[in-house]
C-alpha cells in the first residue's frame, strides 16, 4: 500500500547505481578535482540502459570521447548520430562491423589480471594517440571491449589521466559517472596507479610490470595480506 511507491527506484537512483554485484568492490569514490572537470555525459544513458536491458549505444565521456560494449560497436544508426568516426576495440574475435564507415583500431586481449594493457596505449600507433587523432580530426573515438567494463574503461581511464593529469581515482570516477557499472579488473587497477607514478609517461612503462600483476594478486588473495600490493606500487 503506503510502501508501493517508496519501493520503485526512480531514474536518478538507477543511475547512481551499478547494476550488478561490482558496486560492492567499486563503490562511487569521494567527490575529488575530476568533478571540477566538465562532465558533457547524458544523464539518462545508464538508467535507459538498465530499465530497457539494452546496452547498444555510446556512452559520452566527454566532447570526442565514448565508452560502450560490443553492441555498441555493431549499432550504426547510434554511432552516427553520436557523431563517432573512430573505433578503439580492446577485445579479442571481434572484427569490424561496420569498415566502410570508421576508422578502426584493435587491441587484441583478453580482460585478465596478467594481461599487460598499458604496451598497447604508448606511442604514435598506440591507443592513446588513436583517440586523440579522432579528436584532431574533428570526429570522435568510442572505445569498446565486449561488456564495456574492464578493458574499454581501463584505456578511457588511461586517456583521462594522461590528458587532464589527475590520478587514477580521479578518472575512474568521471567514467562511473557516465557508465556506473565500469570494473577495470585488479591488475589492470594497478597498473594505471603505476601509470600515475610514472608521470602518465608510457616510455617509461617496463614489460616486466606486467608478470608481477598476477602474481602478487594471487599472493593477496591467499596469504591475506596487502603488502605485496603495496610493494608493487612502490617499483
Amino acid at each position: 500500500m503506503g510502501n508501493k511507491q517508496s519501493t520503485k527506484p526512480n531514474k536518478m537512483q538507477s543511475a547512481a547505481a551499478p547494476p550488478t554485484s561490482t558496486s560492492n568492490e567499486l563503490p562511487p569514490l569521494p567527490l575529488s578535482a575530476a568533478d571540477e572537470m566538465d562532465v558533457d555525459s547524458e544523464p539518462n544513458d545508464a538508467s535507459l540502459a538498465w530499465e530497457t536491458c539494452t546496452d547498444d549505444w555510446p556512452f559520452k565521456v566527454q566532447d570526442g570521447l565514448f565508452i560502450g560494449s560490443a553492441m555498441a560497436e555493431s549499432n550504426l544508426p547510434k554511432l552516427r548520430e553520436k557523431g563517432i568516426s573512430h573505433i578503439l576495440t580492446v577485445a579479442e574475435g571481434y572484427p569490424p562491423s561496420h569498415p566502410s564507415f570508421f576508422t578502426y583500431k584493435r587491441i587484441n586481449v583478453q580482460d585478465d589480471c596478467s594481461t599487460d594493457l598499458m604496451v598497447h596505449l604508448g606511442g604514435p600507433q598506440g591507443a592513446l594517440s588513436f583517440i586523440d587523432s579522432a579528436m584532431e580530426s574533428g570526429g570522435a573515438c568510442m572505445v569498446h571491449c565486449m561488456a564495456g567494463v574492464s578493458r574499454s574503461a581501463t584505456v578511457v581511464i588511461a586517456w583521462l589521466m594522461q590528458k587532464h593529469k589527475i590520478s587514477f581515482d580521479e578518472a575512474f570516477r568521471k567514467v562511473h559517472a557516465v557508465r556506473p557499472w565500469i570494473c577495470p579488473n585488479p591488475g589492470f587497477r594497478l597498473q594505471l596507479e603505476r601509470f600515475a607514478a610514472l608521470g602518465y609517461d608510457l616510455s617509461k612503462w617496463n614489460s616486466r610490470f606486467g608478470c608481477f600483476f598476477l602474481f602478487f594478486w594471487l599472493r593477496t588473495l591467499l596469504c591475506g595480506c596487502c603488502n605485496c600490493v603495496l610493494w608493487l606500487r612502490t617499483l
